[in-house]
């Protein structure tokens, strides 16, 4: 089984609209979503996001310069197929989805980020990079050692709620129940590949089991995933 990295855009676009209405609640997966955009639907989203009557779609077409009609379809069918951009109160205008609008707003405003200004006794409570990689370090290596079956591991692999030995049968890496498991084929071929690569395998599980719990899981696990893609490692934050 061959896993594929994960485009935002694609799979937010497959979700059923309720899960979505959950999904644009968070700050961070709007922000995620505006950055992996193409350029011209981020300029319509910028055009539309303070405008709340919404806007002709006969208006938009006169948004691009004569000879790029095609680029223009592109942008509204993107936006429109992730229900970023939807159809208005008035006949033949389109404004943005509710959620996802305001949640961007909230966003470019900077509240609701949790990036207020820490006080300097937090700052100095806060671990050091190198305690940090030390951990991470420690708790990857148990990964991989309970996969060699070495038992003693088992300390440092589940943590906080998170089940990783369910994640690992999950995506197949492993059989068995308990202390009582047997690497895989597939399992096999994952210790050989690189870390980033490893790492992201479990990443996608996680997001599937949170898919099949409920929405607003999902909605909360890919807020927490995408968060640490605007945070910096060792900074503290509220």
């Amino acid at each position: 089984m061959q896993h594929q990295s994960l485009d935002l855009a694609s799979y937010i676009a497959a979700l059923p609209p309720t899960i979505k209405f959950d999904v644009f609640s968070s700050p961070w997966t709007t922000q995620a979503l505006f950055r992996a955009l193409s350029p011209l639907s981020k300029q319509y989203i910028l055009r539309l996001l303070y405008v709340d009557d919404g806007v002709y779609q006969d208006s938009m077409r006169l948004w691009v310069v004569p000879g790029a009609e095609s680029q223009h379809r592109n942008a509204v069918n993107q936006l429109e197929v992730l229900s970023v951009l939807a159809p208005g109160s008035r006949p033949g205008t389109v404004v943005l989805h509710p959620a996802f609008k305001a949640c961007l707003r909230s966003a470019l405003s900077g509240r609701g980020l949790g990036l207020d200004v820490l006080s300097k006794q937090l700052m100095l409570s806060a671990a050091s990079m190198q305690h940090i990689m030390s951990q991470a370090s420690k708790r990857w290596q148990g990964v991989l050692m309970y996969l060699l079956d070495c038992d003693d591991q088992l300390a440092y692999v589940d943590g906080a709620g998170l089940s990783i030995q369910a994640l690992l049968r999950s995506a197949g890496l492993v059989s068995g129940q308990g202390r009582r498991h047997e690497l895989t084929a597939q399992g096999f071929r994952y210790l050989l590949k690189g870390t980033n690569e490893q790492v992201w395998v479990l990443l996608r599980e996680y997001i599937k089991t949170a898919e099949q719990t409920s929405g607003s899981e999902l909605a909360s696990s890919l807020s927490f995933l995408l968060q640490l893609s605007f945070r910096r490692v060792a900074q503290p934050y509220p």
